[in-house]
Formats: C-alpha cells, structure tokens, sequence
C-alpha cells in the first residue's frame, strides 16, 4: 500500500526572491479581505442589519478558516504549491471581486452574493495562510520567529490597507476594482520564484481522510497541553480584534457621526500599528521571555481598548482614538509568538502548526464575534459589545501565565 510521507525528507530553505514571492501574495490576500470590515458597514446600513446579523456575514468565514490546520497537514504531505497558488486565487475572486460587487445590488440578492462571496474568500484565506506561513518559517533569521514576524508583518500591512480600499471607490468608482484584482495576478505570476516542494520525479499523491486525521493526532497528542494553551490565547485574542474590525466604524458612525472613511481609517490604523508592533516581538520575548511579553500584551491592550470606549462616551474623541491604536499595537505585539509557538511545537510539519494558530484559532475566535453584537443588540448599544471583547483581554492574560518562564526555549515536543 502506497503511504504518504510523514514529514519532509529536506526542509525547503527559502532564498530572498522567494521570501519575497510569498509575503507579497500573504499582502495582496490580506490586502482583499481587508475589504471586510467597511462594506459590513455599508451593509449594516444599506441592508438595515442588526449588529448580531452584521457579525453573522462573517460566520462562514470563521467555519472554513477553523479548517485550516488540516489544509496545512494535507500541503505538507502533497509538497505542493497549490495551496499557495489556488488560496491567492480564491481570495481574489471571493473578496477582491464578488464581495465588493455585492454592495452594489440590491437587499436580497446583495446579502447572498456577499455570502457567497466570503465563502469562496475564506476557503482561499484557509488554503493560503498555512503553507505560506509554513514556508516564511523556512527562511533565515537570526531570532526565533523573525520571519515570521516579517511575514505576519505584510498580511497585516494589507488588510491595513485593503480597509481603506471600499471607501475610496464605492460605490461610484469601480474601475478600482478591476485595478486591484491585477495586484492578484502580479502576486500570483511571483510564486513562479518559490520553490519546488516534492523532490524531482516524486509524483502527486493525494492523501486519504483517514491517513491525515491519524497523523493529525499522531503529531499534536504529544505537545497538546502547550498547543492548548497557545491556543486559546490565539482564540481570546482574535475574538477581541476581530470584534473592533467589524465594529469599531459602526460604533464612532452611529454615535460620533464619523463618515464611512473616516471608520475606515480607523480600522485600519488599528490593524497597521498591530503589524508593526508585531515586528518587535522576537527581540521583545529573547530579553524578557514568552510569557511576559504576552501577560503585558493582553493586559496593556484590554484595558487600553477599554479606555478608548471611555474617552469616546465621554466626548473626548482624540483621546479615543490614540488610546484604540495603542491598544491595537499592545494586543498585536505578541501575534508572531504564537505563530511560531506552533511551527516550534510541531517541527515535522509546520503548515499544520502555523494553521492551528492562524486558522483553528483565528477562525474559532471569529465564531464568537456574534456574541458581541449580541450583548450590542441587547443592551442597544454598539460600546457594550465591544467592552465586552476589551474584556476577554482578562482570561487570556490569566492564561498566559501558563507559559513557561522562559517560552519554548529550544525544546520539542516529546
């Protein structure tokens, strides 16, 4: 009986051009879901959404993401760039072109293509993000994490950037999107650069359900308290973020009267400064350790997202908007950790480690945003549900303490 490889014979080293080929499709994938947070406003308000039905929208983007970890087994072991190549595709016809279009029909009709449209986005998100991290994991750097920082580093950049996008153009202006669809197939002509996976004359095998879900567990049963723990804070922390993505333009419109680009901007200022927080992490945790940098990142970024929600009731909206910035810097700063907390925890097939904590994690964390919009919708307030994600910045900082001391260090699993 012919079996799957169980790990990679030879790690595929990655050189500078080919770094570069994947961070810019992890940029122009990000950059399209970065389309997300404002047309939900534009569907919040065209649609006449309740705040628990405009969470909704994203669910099925959360349900396939949650997938991911057993898409980074299966890219392992069928060593090739499919993933990368077909999630860049999917991501750019599901957000970078249906998901826009679908703000410009009509009530009915625009609500299930924007369904369609993220579903067909996410399962490219799931199908990208494990291997791409997987492979940024495998080039040179002098730190733990230090290229993965760089690559969490540019999706961050573009969904920055991808936020600001729908402002721009919608709804009168959609030659934009025609525009940026091109960036996808420039990033998806760059892949040519990366590597071969499968060593010459190894042939395509697709793997069996059963044989991935045996290895599955085969490779986490011996490092699962560590993953667990790891996790749940990836969990915590995507549930606050993700919150203020979808909320925090709905939030300032509805009370402070700030225009649909003003949000944007917002938002995405919120997620720019978490990637470039995110890039002092590997240095941060070598002086201070795992644990400490990611105790003050949750409990820096809670309470300072809670002061923004203060400020902003009390009329100080300046004051707001600093303090929800730096806490998206304080809650960003140890994204990378957990990243490469999985690539450390399960070193014989990294895809699966990286879509653990970017995919399970996330995507689960995703699946509880609709909680927010619905302590939102029952106290008929916008500012209770995203206090509410602030405060789940208090049980992930309880868990961290249960990192060790000093991190991974240069331990395996077992």
């Amino acid at each position: 009986m012919t079996t799957l490889p169980t790990e990679l014979p030879t790690p595929v080293k990655l050189g500078a051009r080919a770094l570069a080929a994947v961070v810019a499709a992890h940029f122009v994938v990000d950059l399209y879901a970065g389309y997300t947070a404002p047309l939900l406003r534009h569907f919040h308000e065209a649609f006449n959404l309740s705040r628990a039905q405009t969470a909704a929208l994203t669910l099925p983007s959360s349900l396939v993401i949650v997938f991911q970890p057993l898409l980074g087994l299966v890219s392992d072991r069928m060593r090739t760039r499919t993933f990368v190549v077909g999630g860049l595709v999917l991501g750019t016809v599901g957000y970078g072109l249906a998901l826009p279009l679908a703000g410009l029909a009509g009530v009915a009709s625009g609500y299930a293509i924007a369904l369609l449209a993220i579903w067909v986005g996410a399962v490219g998100l799931a199908a990208y993000h494990p291997q791409g991290a997987a492979l940024s994991g495998r080039a040179p750097s002098r730190r733990w994490g230090g290229a993965v920082a760089v690559f969490t580093f540019t999706g961050s950049l573009g969904y920055g950037l991808g936020i600001l996008v729908p402002p721009l153009f919608f709804p009168g202006h959609i030659p934009w999107i025609t525009a940026l669809t091109a960036l996808g197939l420039a990033a998806l002509f760059a892949q040519r650069a990366v590597p071969r996976l499968r060593p010459e004359g190894e042939t395509l095998r697709l793997p069996r359900p059963g044989q991935i879900l045996g290895q599955l567990f085969d490779q986490v049963r011996p490092c699962f308290g560590a993953l667990l723990v790891f996790w749940l804070l990836v969990v915590l922390r995507a549930a606050t973020l993700m919150s203020f993505q979808q909320f925090t333009s709905i939030y300032y419109g509805e009370v402070h009267k700030v225009t649909p680009l003003g949000g944007a901007a917002l938002v995405s200022g919120f997620f720019l400064v978490q990637a470039l927080a995110g890039l002092a992490s590997p240095r941060a945790a070598a002086r201070m350790g795992s644990r400490a940098v990611l105790v003050l990142s949750f409990l820096g970024g809670g309470a300072t997202l809670a002061a923004a929600l203060g400020a902003a009731h009390g009329g100080y909206l300046a004051v707001s908007y600093i303090l929800l910035i730096l806490g998206g810097a304080a809650m960003g700063w140890s994204i990378p950790l957990n990243i490469a907390a999985g690539q450390k925890l399960l070193p014989g097939s990294a895809a699966l480690g990286s879509g653990i904590m970017i995919g399970f994690g996330w995507g689960t964390g995703g699946l509880l945003t609709p909680l927010a919009g619905k302590v939102a919708d029952s106290f008929g307030s916008t500012e209770a549900g995203l206090l509410f994600a602030a405060l789940l910045a208090i049980p992930a900082a309880l868990l961290a303490l249960l990192v060790p001391r000093g991190g991974l260090g240069n331990a395996r699993p077992a």
